[in-house]
C-alpha cells in the first residue's frame, strides 16, 4: 500500500447527502487519507453514515463523536488521526474542484509550508448557480501575487479549505482548532500563517464553497455567538503579541473593537467583564477602548450627517 501524502479532514454534522456530495470530489487514491468525523448526529444521519457511505467509501475512515461538540473538535480529533504530508479541509456541504488532483501532485514535493488556492462560491442547491460572493478569496491571492504582501494570506485567509498546510508545521507549534461552536478556525490559521516559513499561492480553484440556509456561516450571530468570536480574536492577538508581533487593523478578519461595540449595545455588563478577561490574556485594552470610542463618535457623526443632509 502507498504511503500517505494527504490528509484531507472533514466534519460532518447531519447532512449525509452533502457529505457524499463531498466525498465524490475526492479522487480514489492510495496516498490520499480521508477523515470524515461525526460530530453525534441524529440517528437518522448516523445510519445513512454506517449502513450506506461506509460500504461505498471503503477508502474512508469514520469518527463518531458521543458528544456534539463543533468543527473544531472534529477537525482536532482529525488532526489526531491524520498521516499525510500535507493537511486539506473540507466541510460536509462543500466540495473539491476538478483540479484537485491536478494541484496534489504539483505540490507533493514543495517546500513550502502553506499554498493557498482560489476558492469557487455556488448555491447548494443548484451547484451550476454562482453565489454573488464568488471569488469572494480572489482578491486576496491577486494582491499577494502582484504586491508580494504575505500578510493578506497569513492572516486574512482565515478559513482551514482553499488551502494545503504541511503537517510538520502543525505539529511543531501544537497548532489545534479552538474547540468552540463558531469561530472555530481563525486560531488555526492564523497560527499557522504566522509560523509558517514559507508560502506560496496558486491561480488554481482547489474548493468550492456553497451558500446554504442554515449553515453555521451563514446564520446570525447571537450574543454567545459574539462573545466567542471575541475570545477568539483575543486569543489570536494575545499569542502574537506575547510573540513581540503586533498585527495591523487591516490584517484583522475578526476585530475586537467592532466586536465588543455590538455586544455592548445588547449587554454592556457582560460586554465590559469581556474586557477585563481580554486584559488578563496580556492584550493591552486602551487601544481597544480607543477604537471602541472612535467608531462610536463616527457613527453618531455619520447619522447626524443623514438627519440632517
Amino acid at each position: 500500500m502507498a504511503d500517505t501524502k494527504f490528509s484531507i479532514i472533514i466534519p460532518h454534522y447531519n447532512i449525509p447527502d452533502l457529505l457524499e456530495r463531498c466525498l465524490n470530489s475526492i479522487p480514489k487514491r492510495d496516498e490520499i487519507q480521508v477523515i470524515v468525523v461525526d460530530d453525534c448526529s441524529d440517528n437518522h444521519s448516523v445510519s445513512i453514515l454506517k449502513n450506506k457511505l461506509e460500504l461505498i467509501y471503503t477508502n474512508v475512515q469514520f469518527v463518531y463523536l458521543e458528544k456534539n461538540s463543533g468543527g473544531g473538535k472534529c477537525r482536532n480529533e482529525g488532526l489526531d488521526r491524520a498521516k499525510g504530508k500535507w493537511l486539506l479541509f473540507a466541510d460536509s456541504d462543500d466540495f473539491f474542484s476538478e483540479n484537485l488532483s491536478l494541484i496534489l501532485d504539483k505540490y507533493e514535493f514543495d517546500d513550502s509550508d502553506i499554498i493557498y488556492f482560489r476558492v469557487d462560491c455556488v448555491l447548494s442547491e443548484d451547484v451550476t448557480k454562482h453565489s454573488h460572493e464568488r471569488d469572494f478569496n480572489k482578491w486576496r491571492i491577486d494582491e499577494y501575487l502582484s504586491s508580494n504582501e504575505e500578510r493578506v494570506l497569513r492572516f486574512l485567509h482565515s478559513e482551514p479549505w482553499g488551502k494545503m498546510i504541511k503537517r510538520d508545521l502543525i505539529n511543531t507549534y501544537d497548532i489545534r482548532f479552538s474547540e468552540t461552536k463558531v469561530c472555530n478556525d481563525y486560531y488555526f490559521s492564523a497560527l499557522s500563517g504566522f509560523h509558517a516559513k514559507k508560502i506560496k499561492a496558486d491561480e488554481l480553484y482547489l474548493y468550492c464553497v456553497t451558500v446554504r440556509e442554515g449553515s453555521v456561516s451563514y446564520s446570525t450571530d447571537s450574543v454567545e455567538k459574539i462573545k466567542t468570536r471575541i475570545q477568539v480574536a483575543a486569543s489570536v492577538e494575545s499569542y502574537l503579541y506575547n510573540h513581540g508581533y503586533k498585527l495591523e487593523e487591516k490584517y484583522k478578519p475578526e476585530k475586537i473593537d467592532h466586536r465588543m461595540l455590538v455586544l455592548m449595545k445588547r449587554d454592556w455588563r457582560l460586554g465590559i467583564n469581556m474586557l477585563f478577561d481580554i486584559h488578563k490574556k496580556g492584550l493591552p485594552i486602551l487601544p481597544i477602548i480607543g477604537s471602541m470610542i472612535k467608531i462610536f463618535i463616527k457613527n453618531r457623526l455619520d447619522g447626524l450627517k443623514l438627519i440632517y443632509k
